[in-house]
């Protein structure tokens, strides 16, 4: 029991830090620049293992496809997913944590 209790937080660690595109997943595309940053994936089965969906929809992000405009700039001043990645909630967004969202595939 007492294994338990570390192996799964570590198996839970790994896991989201390997993320596969699928259903339910939203890839921001961005625009082809050549060395740029790839697309952000945001996995949904993370993030709904830990909250419901009220918690996200509406009060921060509109539920249709294309509503939100988001960029860097809003996340990294609060915005959006900002509202969560700040250092408490969750990990803070700097350019040390670009490689958790920014997924090379």
């Amino acid at each position: 029991m007492i294994r338990a209790l570390f192996v799964l937080p570590l198996v839970s660690i790994l896991l989201a830090s390997v993320v596969w595109a699928v259903q339910g997943d939203i890839v921001w595309p961005r625009a082809k620049v050549p060395g740029g940053t790839t697309p952000a994936v945001f996995s949904h089965w993370v993030h709904r293992i830990r909250f419901k969906c009220y918690v996200c929809h509406d009060a921060i992000f509109k539920m249709q496809k294309g509503a939100n405009k988001i960029n860097m700039s809003q996340i990294m001043t609060g915005k959006y997913c900002g509202q969560c990645h700040n250092g408490r909630i969750a990990f803070n967004v700097t350019f040390d944590s670009c490689s958790r969202c920014h997924i090379q595939r």
